[in-house]
């Protein structure tokens, strides 16, 4: 699998297309659109994009996620802080609840979310598993201020019970 994110969008896209033609899973982080942002989504099997993330001359989620799943992309998801995600697999969509947390700080917790997603989705290929245990590691990191400090804590008992990580 291979992470890739817009800003550097004229050294992704060859190497998404070389990752296409290699059968290697592509995970595309879309904060919000970039010049040439279409070009690359015709390499990327899996989307997961903010609130932010506007294709020219779109302006509603089922717009957004028509036209990306359109570009070729498998699976489509749209982030919106604590208000479910948007969860489209082509066919099969759905509004997926993500944890109700007493919020410190926001920051990086969309790095968080791609980042979890990435690493449960490498453990388990299950699409919907690793989005939801993603969803619970970016809630929990809200709970602290900062995007690391959460990470310095010992982990109790209780914590990762409700984060296990079986596969």
């Amino acid at each position: 699998m291979r992470y890739l994110i817009g800003f550097y969008i004229d050294s992704a896209i060859p190497f998404a297309r070389l990752c296409k033609s290699l059968g290697i899973t592509t995970v595309f982080d879309g904060g919000s659109w970039k010049h040439k942002t279409e070009k690359l989504l015709k390499y990327i099997d899996i989307a997961i994009c903010s609130d932010d993330f506007f294709p020219p001359n779109l302006s509603n989620y089922n717009e957004i996620t028509d036209y990306i799943l359109q570009q070729g992309v498998q699976k489509v998801v749209i982030s919106r802080g604590s208000k479910p995600m948007i969860v489209n697999e082509g066919e099969v969509n759905l509004l997926l609840e993500v944890p109700k947390v007493n919020v410190a700080d926001t920051m990086g917790a969309g790095d968080i979310l791609i980042g979890a997603f990435c690493y449960f989705y490498a453990q388990s290929n299950n699409f919907l598993f690793a989005l939801e245990k993603a969803g619970q590691v970016a809630s929990l990191s809200c709970k602290y201020h900062g995007p690391r400090e959460w990470n310095e804590l010992p982990v109790s008992h209780s914590t990762a019970s409700k984060l296990s990580f079986d596969f």
